[in-house]
């Protein structure tokens, strides 16, 4: 549900934008499909020029394919692992223990007959130096 609900808000924000539409790679959450959606998505014609790297299973796989082709980008969640990137990469932060405080309170308040919710949490961009226009 959560991956559809994040589809929706890229889609609509790369419409939004003029951008597009995002092209996306489902697979099995680990780091060979990471490495293998990665290089598919930068090898297609006309050139990608953003991925989003939607997990942190996915992460060094996607950072294998980045360094073999000697690129870098943006990921969710500020792992340890994203400062020690070179360049260090830019993420979209979010607050973990507050997604899970929610999705527990949601469950329980389903649990007790309450009709189903949507929360919105704070997100927030950390702009390091993996960052950078399309050139």
């Amino acid at each position: 549900r959560y991956t559809r609900e994040r589809m929706k808000a890229v889609r609509r924000a790369c419409g939004e934008l003029g951008l597009s539409e995002p092209i996306v790679h489902t697979g099995p959450m680990n780091r060979q499909q990471g490495r293998e959606a990665t290089l598919v998505a930068l090898s297609a014609t006309p050139r990608t020029t953003a991925l989003i790297c939607a997990s942190n299973q996915l992460l060094p796989g996607v950072l294998t394919a980045i360094r073999e082709l000697n690129l870098s980008l943006v990921t969710t969640d500020d792992v340890d692992l994203a400062e020690f990137h070179s360049p260090p990469l830019s993420t979209i932060h979010r607050d973990a223990t507050s997604f899970g405080v929610e999705a527990a309170e949601s469950m329980l308040r389903g649990l007790h007959g309450a009709e189903p919710d949507t929360v919105t949490l704070p997100t927030w961009f950390n702009a390091r130096a993996s960052c950078a226009p399309p050139t």
